[in-house]
């Protein structure tokens, strides 16, 4: 979906983010399952079924209108999903930024990540250490450890407000890992 803004000045053109229900899953923190319903149902509405060749039927939702929706149904109690649509369309075509149109009746593919959360803080603290936090007790004294809720993108997303890089006692940096999908391709 392409949508013109003002900046300044000039238009620019940016890229709406979508996502698909799996991904809306993770995101509300709900099964699968049950978000397909909910678009099915229209409990969320403005959720597409879309056909693409060589590819099951599946559904898909702008993340800014999955969280308009989410929120409407009172389906989400917290910020969080406006907080990281916005930082999607910053980092993805967002102001300042033109994104190039897909060809006629496509729209942009998902976000794709492993989606899941974590069953506990100790499991994410050393997820982190994949990405360049060098101690698994090291979030422990962050404000805000854990994230609620615990997902890799809300775990990523504090290590990145925590990263010190103008203090050379914090001798940690984050990076990419090397799995294939992970959220950190996305946010770092």
């Amino acid at each position: 979906m392409l949508t013109w803004c003002a900046a300044g000045e000039g238009v620019v053109a940016t890229m709406a983010i979508r996502v698909n229900a799996a991904q809306a899953a993770c995101l509300l923190g709900r099964g699968e399952k049950t978000v397909r319903a909910w678009f099915r149902d229209g409990v969320i509405r403005g959720a597409e079924k879309v056909s693409r060749p060589g590819q099951p039927d599946m559904w898909e939702i702008d993340i800014d209108t999955l969280y308009e929706a989410a929120s409407a149904a009172s389906l989400i109690e917290s910020d969080w999903l406006r907080v990281l649509a916005h930082w999607l369309n910053l980092e993805h075509g967002g102001l300042g930024s033109v994104s190039a149109p897909l060809s006629p009746g496509r729209s942009q593919p998902g976000i794709s990540y492993v989606a899941g959360t974590f069953r506990t803080a100790a499991d994410a603290a050393r997820w982190l250490l994949d990405h360049g936090v060098h101690s698994p007790s090291t979030p422990k004294d962050w404000p805000g450890w854990p994230p609620a809720p615990l997902d890799k993108a809300n775990v990523l997303s504090l290590a990145i407000e925590r990263q010190d890089v103008s203090n050379h006692r914090v001798t940690w940096r984050l990076h990419e890992c090397d799995v294939e999908g992970c959220v950190c391709h996305r946010m770092l």
